[in-house]
C-alpha cells in the first residue's frame, strides 16, 4: 500500500505545475477557495463641499467607527468614502473572487477621489481586514495616478487609536503621526 501525504500531494502538483505563485513554490497550499459568495461589498459615501482631502474606511474584519477616524483627523474637512461587507468578521474572505471584488471597489473609490479632488489632496485610509487583502489593495494605488494615500495603523491601547501613519505612494515611504506625537 503506498500512501502520500499533504506535501507530497502538493510537491507532485508543482511538478506538474499546479498550484499557485508563491504558495506552490514554497510547498504549501493556499487556503483560499477559486470562488465563494459575494460578501455584500458597498460602499457609502460623504460628500463636503470644499472638501481638502479624503477618508476611506475598509471594514471587513471588523468595522472602522467614524469617531475612531475624527480621533485622528478633527478637522472633518474631508470626503468619506466607507467600503464595508455585509457582515464584517474575522475569516470572512475565504476565495480569490472575494480578493478580486473588495479590491475592484477599493480601485473605483480611489479613481472617484482622484476625480473630485485636487491632486495636492491626501487620501487617509483605515483598514480593518486580512493581509492578504490588505496587499491586493495595496496594488490598486498608483504613485503617478492617485493621490498621497496615508494608511494608519491601528493600536487600541493608543489616544487616539490610529496615531501613525505611513504615506505608501510616495518615491519614499514616509511615516506621520497624529497630532506630532511619536508613538
Amino acid at each position: 500500500m503506498n500512501s502520500s501525504s499533504g506535501a507530497q500531494r502538493a510537491g507532485a502538483r508543482r511538478a506538474k505545475g499546479g498550484g499557485r505563485g508563491v504558495c506552490a513554490q514554497r510547498g504549501w497550499e493556499s487556503e483560499l477557495a477559486e470562488t465563494a459568495e459575494s460578501l455584500g461589498v458597498r460602499t457609502e459615501w460623504v460628500e463636503r463641499q470644499g472638501a481638502t482631502s479624503a477618508v476611506v474606511r475598509v471594514s471587513v474584519s471588523y468595522t472602522i467607527e467614524e469617531d475612531s477616524v475624527r480621533q485622528a483627523l478633527p478637522d472633518g474637512n474631508y470626503i468619506e468614502a466607507h467600503i464595508s461587507i455585509a457582515q464584517p468578521r474575522i475569516d470572512s474572505v475565504t476565495a480569490y473572487s472575494q480578493v478580486d471584488e473588495i479590491a475592484r471597489e477599493f480601485r473605483n473609490v480611489i479613481d472617484r477621489i482622484r476625480d473630485a479632488l485636487s491632486p495636492r489632496a491626501e487620501v487617509h485610509l483605515f483598514y480593518a481586514g486580512p493581509v492578504s487583502l490588505g496587499v491586493s489593495l495595496g496594488r490598486q494605488v498608483s504613485h503617478n495616478i492617485h493621490n498621497s494615500t496615508l494608511v494608519y495603523n491601528y493600536q487600541r491601547q493608543a489616544l487616539p487609536p490610529y496615531a501613525w501613519a505611513i504615506l505608501v505612494n510616495n518615491a519614499e515611504p514616509t511615516v506621520r503621526f497624529v497630532g506630532g506625537q511619536h508613538v
